[in-house]
């Protein structure tokens, strides 16, 4: 993908996986991605290709919430919470509207710090 990327012009960017809503006992994240998150970050470096280290600011971002804090970012609801949901849900996976904006805004927050000016003049002041 990346060839095919620069062949057509395109300037790529690779972005390392969130992590799942998975604490240990001590409260700290749990690697749920084993060698994948590696191999991109050696696969951005031999490529030379900015990297966003999305696990990293997610595993920061969920153990600053806790493991209580999360299910609101979580895709967890009470029964009756949400219609497609009506018996409620424990998703440790997929994540509700604040958790998609926060991530959204570490994402620009990796852009900045990568220095992407093809993508950070796209930003708004403040973003």
């Amino acid at each position: 993908m990346i060839t095919a990327a620069k062949e057509a012009g395109a300037y790529p960017v690779l972005v390392t996986a969130v992590h799942r809503r998975r604490f240990d006992y001590a409260e700290a994240i749990v690697d749920s991605h084993g060698d994948y998150l590696k191999a991109i970050k050696e696969l951005a470096e031999t490529e030379q290709i900015p990297l966003i280290d999305l696990a990293e600011k997610s595993r920061k971002l969920f153990e600053a919430y806790g493991v209580e804090g999360t299910k609101n970012l979580f895709m967890w609801s009470y029964p009756g919470e949400f219609i497609l949901h009506p018996v409620g849900v424990q998703d440790n996976t997929h994540f509700q509207i604040l958790r998609a904006r926060l991530l959204a805004d570490l994402i620009v927050e990796g852009i900045r710090e990568a220095g992407i000016n093809d993508l950070i003049i796209h930003l708004r002041e403040g973003e």
